[in-house]
C-alpha cells in the first residue's frame, strides 16, 4: 500500500503503455508516415551528417514549435543504420548527430534539452 503510493509519487508525469508497433506509437505522438510538411521526428545517430544544433536552428527560424518535436534516441547499443534509414524514408525524420564522441542516452537527453532551451 505505502510502496504503491511511493511508486505513484515517484512516477508522476511519466506514463508507460504497450503499443503494437513503432508506427502506432508515432501515430499517437502525431507523427504520420510521409505527411506533408516537415516531420516533427528527429532521430539521433552518431553517423548522421548534420549536427542537431543546425537542425534545431533551422526549425526555429521556420517558426516550428519545440512542443511538436519527437526525438528518437537509441539505447546503449545504438540504432542500426537500417533503422535510421527506415525512420527517414517512412516518416521523413531528420537524422542528426551530437558529434563523434559516444554518449550515454541520459547525456544525450540533457544536451538536447539544453539546445532546445537555447533556441526557444
Amino acid at each position: 500500500d505505502q510502496a504503491d503510493r511511493k511508486a505513484k509519487q515517484r512516477c508522476t508525469g511519466w506514463s508507460a503503455f504497450k503499443v503494437a508497433s513503432l508506427r502506432q506509437l508515432l501515430a499517437q505522438l502525431g507523427v504520420q508516415p510521409r505527411s506533408s510538411g516537415t516531420s516533427p521526428l528527429i532521430v539521433l545517430h552518431d553517423t548522421a551528417r548534420r549536427h542537431v544544433r543546425e537542425e534545431l536552428c533551422q526549425r526555429a527560424v521556420r517558426g516550428a514549435s519545440r512542443d511538436r518535436l519527437v526525438f528518437i534516441i537509441g539505447d546503449h547499443m545504438g540504432l542500426k543504420p537500417y533503422q535510421v534509414d527506415y525512420l527517414v524514408e517512412e516518416f521523413g525524420a531528420a537524422a542528426v548527430t551530437l558529434g563523434s564522441t559516444p554518449l550515454l542516452t541520459s547525456h544525450c537527453i540533457t544536451i538536447l534539452q539544453f539546445l532546445l532551451d537555447e533556441q526557444w
